[in-house]
């Protein structure tokens, strides 16, 4: 009689037992991934709206750009681009001047909105991040509000 024992693969027990383990480390480790990529994406907005301020108070310090002297309010969301508001009047030259310095639109060639600020850090957010520029007083007062 023949001798059956030409075992040259793996039975199915086998591959069920390292099935489950494999599923056991992928429930306890996706978790933990997807934490450090929302971490990472916070980051990187809150560097993104770090560079606005930064743009801000370069172009509050640049008396030949003459920026109104009013308060201004830059508002980000996930939703639409960042918004400039001003108490009186209107923010434009505010933002052509900071849009000039930093991408503030972040939009492709074809037109479509493609920044960071379209990641999803902010959309539950209770209260959004926004930049405050007082230019009433005699030295410009640029500061962030709000910030996750």
């Amino acid at each position: 009689m023949k001798n059956l024992k030409n075992n040259k693969g793996f039975s199915l027990v086998e591959l069920i037992i390292v099935i489950a383990i494999m599923a056991v480390l992928i429930g306890i480790l996706a978790p933990q991934y997807l934490k450090y990529v929302e971490r990472s994406r916070l980051t990187a907005d809150n560097d993104y709206i770090d560079s606005v301020r930064k743009a801000c108070e370069t172009v509050c310090a640049d008396p030949a750009l003459n920026i109104a002297a009013d308060k201004y309010t830059i508002t980000f969301s996930a939703s639409a681009n960042p918004t400039f508001t001003a108490a009186t009047g209107s923010a434009t030259a505010l933002e052509t001047a900071v849009d000039a310095i930093v991408d503030v639109k972040k939009q492709d060639a074809a037109g479509e909105d493609t920044g960071i600020l379209k990641s999803k850090t902010y959309d539950s957010a209770t209260t959004k991040p926004s930049i405050e520029i007082d230019l009433t007083s005699g030295d410009p007062s640029v500061v962030v509000k709000n910030t996750q």
